[in-house]
């Protein structure tokens, strides 16, 4: 029971703490709720109505004050019935999807439902029809044995439907959608709902509350000796400490602790805005010394030198371009404040002008782009010159790999709000392990001269700077796909 009070005060905690952003937040915070519900049902029956043994001073102090609340049988049984009622509530919250992707005649019908299932429920649980099933069983009356027969089973029927409800949902949702970010978000709820979902059978039915679910003939309710009850002392605290690994999983998977996390990204910020701060002032040094060679060179290349000279100092023009771009490039991603002119953008011809800067002899170039006119709102420039980091990276990967068909997909497809922009190729791959720091400005395993590894932290500047988000698949040998999703306009 101790133990019991405390998962509930920390429940309590965790539900008061939580910011809701969302119905899946919603629906766990309700969720938890509940199981604070059950768990205060379950101390009020052992106190009430079973013969226990405390372990502890504290415990039996409890007892007297639990004991001395004026609550009888069926107070702890409606607080049950409530308890069970918001659970599916709970369970309709996380599988009606959020609002900008629910079709609004589906989830009223749902909800509905929802609450005529209840309302029948809480009906049939009432005292009025369980004192008129329990007259009627003791006389023997046909029809009360059906009543009888007809709570039992629609009690299951009841928590069953809403139970397996979110999974349809998930999977429907998981096997129509091809974003990556997506899939794996519908994963993580799936296991969340899992859990939750072990921990509220595992109080109800294996927990003393079993003697109470399963008693219908609550007039004949007599004292259970739970003394010698392994369920109670082994049993319950193991699945206490899991509801307390599901709390933890749920706060750090849906980045509950939101405050948290925003001081440490602003304390990274900070520290690499020192790092970038430094390096502006050591690119700005070396920016003005190229222009001088680059005057330098002008200037020899029209009063002087042989053809041998001459392509030497073209090598050179070439070289300080490169630094040039790169260094400006550079400056884009470290502001990162990128001055937009914002029209309404078509992502197709976007895409299209992208292609034609790059020369992809021997590359099959795939394209499979919305029927409808894709665009969103956002810069011309910014947005073709991010497609082009995109493809010319898979050109790059492409040269070094000895197959007989190298491809390129590019598709654009509509999934509401969003415009999604798909490049894959079927080159090396990247290993898991260097997945997470591709979009690092400097991250490259083809560093030279003209290439500092600024390509992928420009794409993901360009594309956060448009409220988008990008993510990346890969395997290795295989193929790698970027993904980048925009608002639709």
């Amino acid at each position: 029971m101790l133990i019991g009070i405390i998962i509930a005060v920390l429940l309590i905690l965790l539900v008061g703490i939580t910011k809701i952003k969302g119905r899946y937040t919603l629906g766990f915070v309700t969720a938890f709720f509940s199981i604070v519900l059950l768990l205060l049902s379950l101390m009020l029956y052992i106190t009430k109505m079973t013969v226990y043994r405390y372990f502890f001073q504290i415990e039996f102090i409890i007892y007297r004050f639990i004991s001395n609340i004026k609550i009888s049988f069926y107070d702890i049984k409606w607080i049950l019935i409530i308890a069970v009622v918001i659970f599916q509530l709970a369970m309709v919250l996380v599988t009606v999807r959020d609002v900008y992707t629910a079709r609004q005649g589906v989830t009223r019908r749902y909800f509905v439902l929802y609450a005529v299932m209840s309302l029948i429920y809480i009906f049939v649980n009432s005292t009025a029809v369980s004192e008129y099933v329990y007259i009627g069983v003791n006389k023997n009356l046909a029809f009360a044995c059906v009543a009888r027969r007809f709570i039992s089973l629609y009690g299951t029927v009841y928590m069953l439907i809403f139970s397996l409800c979110p999974y349809i949902s998930i999977m429907q949702n998981y096997f129509s959608t091809v974003l990556l970010f997506k899939k794996r978000h519908l994963k993580a709820i799936f296991a969340a709902i899992l859990l939750l979902q072990i921990l509220y059978v595992f109080i109800i039915r294996f927990t003393p509350l079993k003697f109470f679910m399963d008693n219908t003939d609550i007039y004949d309710y007599t004292s259970i000796n739970l003394i010698y009850d392994e369920t109670l002392y082994i049993y319950v605290p193991v699945i206490i400490a899991a509801s307390l690994i599901v709390a933890s999983y749920v706060i750090l998977r849906f980045n509950l602790p939101e405050e948290y996390l925003f001081l440490r990204r602003r304390k990274a910020n900070q520290k690499f805005k020192i790092l970038f701060g430094d390096m502006r002032h050591l690119f700005h040094s070396y920016k003005n010394v190229m222009l001088s060679i680059d005057f330098l060179q002008d200037k020899a290349m029209k009063n002087f030198g042989t053809e041998k000279c001459r392509k030497a100092l073209c090598d050179i023009k070439s070289n300080i371009d490169a630094f040039s771009a790169q260094a400006s490039k550079f400056f884009e991603i470290y502001n990162n404040n990128l001055e937009l002119n914002l029209t309404s953008v078509c992502l197709d011809e976007c895409m299209d002008f992208a292609v034609g800067r790059i020369d992809f002899s021997n590359i099959k170039v795939i394209k499979s782009y919305y029927d409808d006119m894709a665009a969103v709102y956002g810069d011309f420039d910014y947005l073709q010159e991010m497609f082009y980091n995109l493809l010319a990276n898979a050109k790059e990967v492409l040269e070094t790999v000895p197959k007989d068909e190298k491809k390129i997909e590019i598709k654009i497809w509509f999934e509401k709000p969003w415009l999604c922009v798909s490049v894959r190729d079927n080159g090396t791959g990247i290993a898991k392990k260097d997945i997470d720091g591709i979009f690092k400005p400097f991250n490259s395993t083809k560093k030279s001269f003209k290439n500092w590894g600024l390509g992928l932290a420009y794409v993901k500047n360009v594309a956060e700077a448009h409220l988008g988000y990008i993510d990346v698949d890969s395997k290795l040998s295989e193929y790698t796909e970027f993904q980048i999703i925009l608002p639709a306009d």
